[in-house]
């Protein structure tokens, strides 16, 4: 007769190994992802090789080394890695998001030769996407946007993106009506556009996505003191938790455009200056504007509103934050028109 009085302790033995391992990995998953917000992505990389010398099947470990990579503009690199991701996890559609846009960024990169192999790869990646989950807005908006721009030998076709627009509104009408009216904007139709937007805010007047993108459409055609009006109203939303991530973006970007706008325009200064300290207020993980180029903001509604000493402090501030070449040329431009 076998002996199994050991068996239960066997049993859990195993199962405490197991455990141990998943719970190392998920540590060293989120070790690497705060390393990557921090933009330490050395730090990321060595917990991240670690992980797969023990532990060669953790797909999530080779999307993110291929997101380091990708950043990197190591395209090669960041390709290979996804792949290996996809070998894991064949139907995972964020993967096949990731290979796309890595692909669309191997095929402007690359010689005539390889760009139309590239771009069909790309195309491939975000059909696959929508294959595997069809409620993915980024996949969609993906499919749109190649079919608008990537000529038909590489894939594009224009006839599918009514089809497209429609799963889109079914998932996230604002969000569809603004992409629809910056396609008619760029087909020389901008009445429409705006026809568009004014019907979507009929219906939903507070809407900061679609108060951000209609502002920043006046804003291009340098229709400032509307463009003011929706970035203005758009900025300041109160923040409460019903808001997306992506809403808290757009409203705190529309902070820092209506100042830009005012500027722009030479209009709504002392406002605008008050929702530029509200951006500069932020926490830097809320920030998208680097500080140099808000500072530049500032010096400008500084010196529009008369205050000139306080504006060329701030420009003289700027040297000292390592602005970059478009920045420096901006400021020389600003200069020679004191």
């Amino acid at each position: 007769m076998k002996n199994t009085k050991y068996i239960p302790i066997i049993i859990f033995i195993t199962s405490l190994s197991i455990f141990t391992s998943f719970n190392t990995s998920a540590n060293s998953i989120e070790q690497a992802k705060q390393a990557m917000k921090n933009n330490n992505h050395s730090k990321a990389k060595l917990i991240l090789n670690d992980l797969i010398k023990t532990n060669s099947n953790k797909a999530e470990a080779y999307l993110l080394l291929s997101r380091i990579h990708m950043a990197s503009d190591n395209y090669d690199e960041a390709e290979e890695f996804i792949e290996k991701a996809l070998e894991l996890e064949p139907k995972n559609d964020q993967y096949w998001l990731q290979a796309a846009g890595i692909y669309g960024a191997q095929a402007q990169a690359s010689s005539i030769f390889s760009k139309l192999g590239y771009a069909k790869d790309s195309k491939r990646a975000l059909e696959n996407a929508v294959k595997f989950n069809p409620k993915s807005e980024g996949a969609i908006r993906g499919l749109i946007q190649f079919n608008r721009r990537a000529p038909g030998i590489a894939g594009g076709d224009e006839d599918e993106i009514p089809e497209l627009l429609i799963k889109l509104k079914a998932l996230n009408p604002i969000g569809a009506v603004t992409l629809e009216a910056y396609l008619l904007k760029e087909d020389g139709k901008p009445e429409e556009a705006y026809k568009l937007f004014g019907k979507a805010l009929k219906k939903h007047p507070d809407s900061i996505q679609l108060l951000f993108s209609r502002g920043m459409l006046l804003q291009n055609d340098k229709k400032y003191q509307q463009s003011f009006a929706d970035l203005d109203k758009a900025g300041n939303t109160p923040i409460t938790e019903q808001l997306s991530n992506q809403q808290i973006s757009d409203r705190n970007m529309a902070l820092y455009q209506s100042a830009k706008t005012a500027i722009l325009g030479k209009i709504n200064l002392e406002k605008a200056k008050k929702n530029l300290y509200q951006y500069m207020d932020l926490s830097e993980k809320l920030k998208i504007v680097d500080e140099p180029w808000i500072r530049f903001r500032l010096a400008q509604l500084l010196i529009f509103s008369n205050q000139v000493d306080y504006g060329k402090a701030q420009l003289d501030l700027i040297k000292t934050l390592k602005p970059d070449e478009d920045l420096k040329k901006k400021i020389r431009e600003f200069k020679k028109n004191l």
